[in-house]
């Protein structure tokens, strides 16, 4: 015996109790309507209207006999809405360097990997967006899933820890480049100035600067430089001193190395 009924949850779906006691079927099943009169379903459906008719996506694929799928990406890919519902397949194939217009910036580009995303599963290797784009994206997705990949780096540098090395050596090896010793001093101080927790800012520009000043000679004991030279602190970072340009004197490594941690005024005599 069968009873049908509305679901009461206003669906539209029909119940229908089936009994059969002697098979010892009994139960409850439901018989669903079409999914697009299902008010779930709706928010997920694209109806679009083009030449006075209305239709689904799944519509539009089926007049045309292309998978729905492939009318998705022809809207996503910047189509106009006449061809994307009347080109046949492959209508339109794209051809290796063939100006494209990005979906995300609306910039063209020669159609290759060298302008847009690679995709080795696509026929020329390239997929939308642009790189600029696809760039901004994943900067993006790093930046909400910073700590996430943080930890993850970390893991693989710890069960890569020989190859990592070997690799960062290889590289260093191939990729030769001129020694900084301005930049490395600066980066040593600096190393120091986080420790001690102090403030300041000082650049490269002001160290050439401070030595364009001093003639290439040192601060104090007026000895031609000749280039070599070393950052020194009027008032040493160890004792409360800053790391700015108005702290800062370009000194011999002698000079440097003799005055240490000292005040001006503790070490200043030796020079006389």
């Amino acid at each position: 015996m069968n009873e049908e009924s509305l679901c009461q949850c206003g669906c539209g779906r029909k119940t229908a109790i089936i009994k059969y006691p002697s098979r010892g079927l009994v139960g409850t099943y439901r018989r669903f309507v079409p999914s697009h009169n299902h008010p779930i379903n709706k928010k997920r459906i694209r109806n679009i209207s083009f030449n006075g008719e209305t239709k689904q996506l799944g519509e539009w694929a089926n007049t045309l006999g292309i998978h729905h799928a492939s009318l998705i990406e022809r809207l996503d890919a910047g189509w106009p809405l006449e061809e994307a519902l009347t080109l046949p397949k492959g209508a339109r194939a794209r051809t290796k360097n063939q100006p494209i217009q990005c979906v995300r910036c609306g910039e063209a580009f020669p159609w290759n990997s060298e302008h847009f995303t690679k995709d080795k599963s696509k026929p020329l290797g390239c997929t939308q967006p642009c790189k600029a784009c696809s760039k901004i994206d994943s900067k993006k997705w790093y930046k909400d899933h910073i700590e996430k990949e943080r930890a993850r780096e970390r893991e693989r540098y710890k069960n890569n820890r020989e190859h990592e090395i070997a690799r960062a050596k290889a590289w260093k090896k191939a990729n030769p480049r001129p020694l900084d010793l301005t930049k490395k001093r600066l980066e040593s101080h600096l190393r120091r100035v986080r420790e001690k927790s102090q403030r300041g800012v000082l650049t490269k520009a002001d160290i050439l600067l401070l030595y364009k000043n001093q003639k290439g000679k040192c601060w104090w004991c007026q000895k031609p430089l000749k280039g070599k030279y070393e950052i020194d602190h009027r008032v040493p970072i160890s004792r409360g001193g800053l790391h700015d340009r108005k702290n800062i004197v370009i000194s011999c490594v002698s000079c440097n190395r003799s005055k240490h941690n000292k005040l001006p005024q503790e070490w200043a005599w030796r020079l006389l």
